[in-house]
This record gives structure tokens, sequence and C-alpha cells, in this order.
């Protein structure tokens, strides 16, 4: 499964030590997040998370990245 840009940034300021561990992170998080965008972009995310397995996930590079337009997130802003 690839992820985004977006997505791959959005993951990279949670917990990445493992997908449980991500999920984890992100599910504690999302009752905070005002944004319906953001959250939305969330739930998007960890659904995309929970179609993979553990030995996909190992193989993410978690490098923040800016998209083929040199863009860092999406027009509205978002990483």
């Amino acid at each position: 499964m690839n992820f985004s840009v977006i997505e791959i940034n959005l993951m990279c300021i949670f917990n990445r030590s493992s997908r449980k561990a991500l999920l984890s992170d992100m599910t504690e998080t999302l009752p905070y997040v005002e944004d319906p965008q953001m959250a939305e972009l969330m739930r998007e995310t960890m659904r995309h998370l929970l179609r993979i397995s553990d030995s996909e996930f190992s193989q993410i590079e978690f490098v923040p990245a800016a998209d083929d337009d040199g863009e860092w997130g999406d027009s509205d802003g978002y990483l």
C-alpha cells in the first residue's frame, strides 16, 4: 500500500516504533483535533494503516518530504 506524501508527513509526528503504536497514538490524539479536514486525513491514514501488515509497515520510509510540486502539504497548507 502506498501512502501519500501528506500521509507520510502526518505519520512522522507520531510514535512510529510499530504500526500498533502509531495507530494508538493517532487514536488518542484524534478527539483533540478541531479541524475537520485534518481529522478526516487522520482517519483515512488510520484506515490505510489498518489495511497493511506489520511487515509492510516496517518497509515504510518515514522521511518528511515535499510532493512532486515541491509542496510540503496540500493546497490548504496541511502537512
